[in-house]
C-alpha cells in the first residue's frame, strides 16, 4: 500500500526522534546508574569519615575493649550502648551507621524484625579481608545484612597512637531506596522523553501537512503539465513560500514556461521542417528527372564517342594504305631520276647507238605509264582521306553539340552537377581538338591533290615528249639538239616530281600522327563517356536515396505536430 507524503514525512521526522529518544533513556539509565553509584559512594564515605572523626575529635586516646566486653576510647569516651553519633547519620544523612570493633559490630542503626539492633553480629570475610587486614576503604554494592541487600562503604579504625587498624566504620543504605529513587528519576526520563515526542509530532504533523498539501498542488500541477495543459494556473501562496516546497512551486512555474516556450518553437521549427520537407521532395523530383535526360546525353555522346573511335581506326589503317602507296611513289620517283639520269646519258650516247635510244624510250614510256596510274591511285586515296576527314569533323560536331547540352543540363542541376559540367566541357574541348585536326587533315589533302594534279600535268607533257622522241628516233641526228633538250625537261620534270614526293611523305607521316592522336581521342572519349554514365548512375542511386530520406523526414514532422496538439498553449 503506497504511503501518502505526509505519512512519509512524520515517519522521516519521528522515527530518528524515537529512536534517538530510546537511546537517550538506555544511554542515560547508564549515565544515571553509574552517577548514583557515584554520588552513593562519595555520600557513604563522607558520612563513614563524618561518623569517625566524631570518635577520634572526642580525644586522642585509644581505642580499648574493656573487662566487661564494652568498648572505650580512653576513659572518658565508652562508645558501646551509646548511639548518639550513629542515630544521628541515620536522623541527618538518611544512611545506616555501624561501629565495628575488630569483625563485632558494637553500635549500629540497623535492626532485624523485632527491632532490636544488630549488635554483636560479624562483618564477612571479604569485608574483614579488604578492610582489616589491607587497611583499605571497601565500597560494595549488594552487601546482604539481616537479608536486606545495602549499598556499603567501609573505612578502617585505627589507633591513634600506633595507626594499627582495630575495627571499621560502616555507612550503608538499602539498595530499594536507591532502586526506587532511580526508577523515579527514570520515569522521570521517560516522561520527558514521551513529551518531547509528541511535541516534535504535533509540529512535524503540522508542517508536514503544510509541505504535502503544497507538494500536492505541485504534483497536480505537473500532472496537468505532463497531460499537455500548459494553461494551469499556480497557487501564489505556493509561489511566495519559502524552503524546498516554494523552490519546487517555483521550479514547476518555470517548468510550465519553458515547456510553453519550447513547444511554441518546437511548433515553428516542425512548420519550417514540414514545408523544407516538400520543397525538398519536389527539388528531387526535378533533380531525379535532370539527371534522366543527362543519363540519356550521355549515353548518346558514349554511342557517338564509339562511332567516332571505329570510324578513326577505319581511316587510320586507310591512311596506312595511302602512306605505303606514298612510299611506292616515292621509290619510284627515285628510279625516274635514275632513269632520267640514264636518259641524260643516253642522249649523249644517242649518236652511237639508236637501239639504244629507242630501248630508252620504251623504258621511260612505261616508267611515265606506271607513274601516272600510281599519281592516279594517290589522288583517289587522297579523296577517300577527305571523306574520312568528313566524318570525323561531323562525328566532332556532333560531340560538340552534345557536350554543349550536357553542360546546359549540367548547370540547370546546380550543385549536383558542378562534376558533370568539368565531364562535358573536357568532351568539348576534345571535340574542338578533333575538328581541328580534321581541318589540318583536309588542308593536307588538298595540298596533296594539288601536287598529285600537277605530276599528272607533267607526266602528261613527258609521255608527250617521249613519243613525240620515239616518232622521230629515225631523225635522232637532226633532232638531237631537240631531244637534248627535251631530255633536260624531263630531267627537271623528274625532280620535281621528286620534290613533292619527298612533301608528300612527310603529310604522310603527318597525317598518320594526326589520325592516331584522333583514335587516341576519341577511345578517350568512350573512356569518359563510360565514367561519366556510372557516375549518373550512382547519382541517380544517391537522389533515390535522398527522396526516401525526405519522406521519412515528412512522416517525423507529421508524427511531431500531431504530439504538439496535444498540448494546451
Amino acid at each position: 500500500m503506497k504511503k501518502s507524503l505526509k505519512t512519509q514525512i512524520l515517519t522521516l521526522v519521528l522515527l530518528p526522534i524515537i529512536i534517538l529518544g530510546g537511546i537517550t533513556i538506555i544511554t542515560s539509565n547508564v549515565s544515571l546508574k553509574k552517577g548514583m553509584y557515584d554520588e552513593i559512594k562519595a555520600e557513604l564515605r563522607a558520612s563513614a569519615v563524618a561518623g569517625l572523626h566524631t570518635y577520634e575529635y572526642a580525644n586522642t586516646a585509644d581505642y580499648v575493649k574493656n573487662q566487661d566486653g564494652t568498648v572505650s576510647k580512653g576513659e572518658a569516651l565508652t562508645l558501646s550502648n551509646d548511639y548518639s553519633v550513629v542515630d544521628n547519620l541515620k536522623d541527618n544523612a538518611k544512611v545506616d551507621a555501624t561501629f565495628f570493633y575488630q569483625e563485632e559490630r558494637i553500635l549500629t542503626t540497623i535492626k532485624d524484625s523485632s527491632g532490636n539492633r544488630l549488635i554483636g553480629t560479624k562483618a564477612s570475610n571479604e569485608v574483614v579481608n579488604h578492610v582489616l587486614d589491607q587497611g583499605k576503604d571497601y565500597f560494595v554494592t549488594d552487601i546482604k545484612i539481616n537479608g536486606t541487600k545495602y549499598f556499603g562503604y567501609y573505612i578502617p579504625v585505627k589507633q591513634p597512637s600506633s595507626g594499627d587498624v582495630i575495627g571499621m566504620f560502616f555507612t550503608g543504605i538499602s539498595q530499594s531506596k536507591v532502586n526506587n529513587l532511580m526508577n523515579h528519576i527514570r520515569m522521570q526520563m521517560i516522561f520527558i522523553t514521551l513529551g518531547v515526542i509528541v511535541v516534535f509530532f504535533v509540529i512535524s504533523y503540522i508542517l508536514a501537512h503544510i509541505i504535502s498539501r503544497s507538494i500536492k498542488r505541485s504534483v497536480a500541477t505537473l500532472e496537468a503539465v505532463a497531460e499537455g495543459n500548459l494553461e494551469v494556473e499556480i497557487n501564489e501562496l505556493d509561489l511566495k513560500g519559502a524552503g524546498e516546497a516554494g523552490d519546487c512551486a517555483r521550479a514547476t512555474l518555470k517548468l510550465r514556461d519553458s515547456l510553453r516556450k519550447m513547444i511554441g518553437d518546437i511548433t515553428e521549427t516542425s512548420k519550417i521542417l514540414t514545408d523544407s520537407a516538400y520543397i525538398l521532395d519536389e527539388t528531387i523530383e526535378q533533380t531525379s528527372a535532370t539527371t534522366e535526360d543527362v543519363e540519356r546525353a550521355i549515353e548518346e555522346i558514349s554511342n557517338g564517342a564509339m562511332t567516332q573511335a571505329s570510324e578513326t581506326q577505319e581511316a587510320k589503317d586507310k591512311i596506312i594504305v595511302m602512306g605505303n602507296m606514298i612510299a611506292d611513289t616515292v621509290a619510284e620517283v627515285d628510279k625516274l631520276n635514275t632513269n632520267s639520269e640514264y636518259m641524260k646519258n643516253t642522249g649523249n650516247e644517242a649518236l652511237k647507238t639508236l637501239l639504244e635510244l629507242q630501248e630508252s624510250n620504251e623504258k621511260t614510256i612505261t616508267a611515265m605509264t606506271t607513274i601516272e596510274n600510281q599519281t592516279n591511285t594517290t589522288n583517289e586515296s587522297a579523296q577517300e582521306i577527305r571523306q574520312a576527314a568528313e566524318i570525323i569533323a561531323s562525328i566532332a560536331r556532333e560531340t560538340n553539340l552534345l557536350s554543349l547540352n550536357a553542360s546546359i543540363e549540367a548547370a540547370r542541376a546546380g550543385e549536383q552537377g558542378r562534376g558533370f559540367a568539368v565531364v562535358a566541357a573536357q568532351i568539348q574541348k576534345l571535340a574542338e581538338q578533333s575538328n581541328d585536326s580534321v581541318k589540318q587533315i583536309n588542308s593536307v589533302v588538298n595540298n596533296l591533290l594539288q601536287d598529285s594534279n600537277q605530276t599528272v600535268q607533267t607526266m602528261n607533257e613527258v609521255k608527250d615528249i617521249v613519243l613525240e622522241q620515239s616518232n622521230h628516233v629515225i631523225r635522232t641526228k637532226e633532232m638531237f639538239e631537240n631531244v637534248s633538250e627535251g631530255i633536260t625537261v624531263s630531267i627537271e620534270g623528274v625532280n620535281q616530281i621528286a620534290e613533292k614526293s619527298n612533301v608528300l611523305d612527310e603529310s604522310r607521316s603527318t597525317i598518320i600522327d594526326i589520325v592516331q592522336g584522333l583514335s587516341a581521342i576519341a577511345e578517350e572519349n568512350a573512356a569518359s563517356a563510360e565514367e561519366t554514365s556510372a557516375a549518373t548512375e550512382e547519382l541517380n542511386a544517391t537522389v533515390t536515396e535522398i527522396s526516401g530520406s525526405a519522406e521519412e523526414l515528412k512522416k517525423i514532422s507529421d508524427r511531431l505536430m500531431e504530439d504538439i496538439k496535444k498540448f494546451k498553449m
